[in-house]
Parts: C-alpha cells; structure tokens; sequence
C-alpha cells in the first residue's frame, strides 16, 4: 500500500498554528488548494505534450503547496517533475506526470475528508 497521502504531524503543525492565532489557516490553506492542485496539474500535462519548460514552474508552484500541507509523495513527484523541466528534458515526464495526478486525486480526497472532519468530527 502507498504510504498515507497527508503527513499527519504535517497537517497537525498547521492546526496548532491555527489555534495559536493563525485564524481559519487549514480552510484557506486546503480550499486554495483544493482549487489550484488540479489546475497546476492540467498545466503539467500540456507542458509535458508539447515539450515545454513551463511544466518546471507549475511543478515549482504545487511542490511548495503540498509540501506546505503535508502531501509529501505528491511533493515528491513534482520536484522530479521540476527537476527534469529545468534539465530541458521531458524523458520519463508522462509516467511521473501520471503518477503525480493519481497522488494528487488521493491528496484532494484525504483534503475533503479532513475538511469534513475538522469541525469536532473523528479524525482517520
């Protein structure tokens, strides 16, 4: 089995923060990315079928947003993806690519189910 999709003690840090002042932090955190995940993705896919370096900076961009909340196999995935843009290079980019968008459905659920949670309900 693939390890969890969210780093718990990743996303606990954020709640702490949360508590501690940083009023409505996880909502906007996880709504923005809820939002921008599939559209950074989308991106990757057009840059990868035409060869394009623009897939390096949309890697850039969600490798710092999962990383921010935890989804640290999809952050992986997007500094290979990032890497292997910034080398000019799109050898092996669809299977990464497509490994990424599976990771990031995960990643989008696990969002969902601990949006729906967070209110007072049980946590995983």
């Amino acid at each position: 089995a693939s390890p969890v999709p969210i780093d718990t003690a990743t996303f606990d840090t954020l709640r702490e923060l949360e508590k501690n002042g940083a009023a409505g932090l996880v909502a906007r955190a996880t709504s923005a990315f809820l939002v921008s995940a599939p559209e950074q993705v989308t991106a990757m896919s057009g840059a990868v079928a035409l060869s394009d370096a623009r897939r390096s900076r949309a890697a850039h961009s969600l490798k710092s947003a999962c990383g921010f909340l935890g989804a640290l196999n999809a952050q992986g995935l997007c500094a290979r993806l990032e890497s292997l843009g910034a080398s000019g290079s799109c050898e092996g980019a669809g299977p990464l690519l497509e490994a990424l968008e599976r990771e990031i459905r995960r990643v989008l659920l696990a969002l969902e189910v601990e949006g729906s949670t967070s209110s007072g309900g049980t946590r995983r």
